[in-house]
């Protein structure tokens, strides 16, 4: 698709209030890690960049040079949030750093190119406001991806309802009232609950994998990397992630097909030489 971010980028001689509050709470070490920011957001896509824990984990340790510890980005990007140097909606809805000012200078800098590629949701400016030479994207098939696959399942579900004759609109409040099956640790001290239903759904969707273990290893692996947990954002993908790779590898592990249980060491090395061959 060709170059997206910028090698360069304009930056104001003159602090507004915005970033002299930020250098105030934080020093010139708050400053610093704005920049990088910033370096990040226009040499990268241009106009947004993705941020989740494990990207700020990267971005503190790979970047800013910080330690195992220091939470200094975090709490410097939740100020630039606060003060509106960054989109507070977008960032809570899709986990994206970006704003108006940040997508103006980056169309300005990029329309002596012969097309631009942008989403369409990430946008913040009006559309008179952008040059003849971005082309937007209604949706990021990639990323939805997964999203079709639920959508189509909660189709059939939804049919199979109407078949019944279930009151659709009760279908939440019963969810609601049934215990989770399983549940994941968060970045923010919450849990994820993980419902009958999801299972049901991910089993049809990795018919290769033994669903709930690979939950309860999810789980562990969050727990014993607590600097790693997802935000209720981005649990889902996480979980989707982690299950699209195990379909992928196939039976290599015994928990991985309800076939292999109660096979001796031996017939399961075996299995496991003649699937490699």
């Amino acid at each position: 698709m060709g170059k997206i971010g910028l090698e360069y980028f304009p930056f104001v001689c003159i602090n507004d209030d915005k970033l002299d509050l930020i250098e105030a709470e934080f020093g010139l070490k708050g400053l610093a890690i704005i920049v990088k920011l910033l370096q990040r957001i226009y040499g990268e896509r241009g106009y947004y960049c993705e941020w989740d824990a494990e990207v700020e984990l990267l971005f503190s340790k790979r970047q800013c040079g910080l330690s195992e510890g220091d939470n200094s980005v975090s709490e410097v990007v939740k100020a630039a949030i606060k003060r509106d140097l960054f989109d507070k909606e977008l960032y809570e809805k899709y986990d994206v750093l970006t704003s108006r000012g940040i997508q103006k200078r980056f169309f300005e800098a990029a329309k002596r190119r012969n097309i631009v590629e942008v989403e369409k949701r990430y946008l913040l400016l009006k559309v008179a406001q952008i040059p003849n030479n971005v082309h937007i994207n209604e949706e990021n098939v990639c990323e939805n991806q997964k999203n079709v696959y639920r959508n189509e399942q909660s189709k059939v579900k939804e049919s199979k309802v109407k078949e019944s004759k279930k009151d659709i609109s009760t279908e939440p409040e019963q969810a609601a009232s049934m215990p989770p099956v399983i549940t994941m640790p968060l970045n923010d001290k919450t849990e994820h609950y993980v419902y009958e239903q999801d299972i049901a759904q991910w089993k049809e969707l990795y018919p290769s994998v033994d669903v709930m273990q690979e939950l309860r290893d999810m789980k562990g692996w969050l727990i014993a990397n607590p600097q790693r947990r997802k935000t209720k954002r981005g649990i889902n993908k996480f979980i989707n992630s982690w299950l699209c790779k195990e379909q992928d590898k196939g039976f290599t592990r015994p928990h991985e097909h309800p076939a292999s249980r109660g096979l001796s060491e031996e017939e399961l090395a075996k299995r496991r030489r003649m699937m490699e061959d």
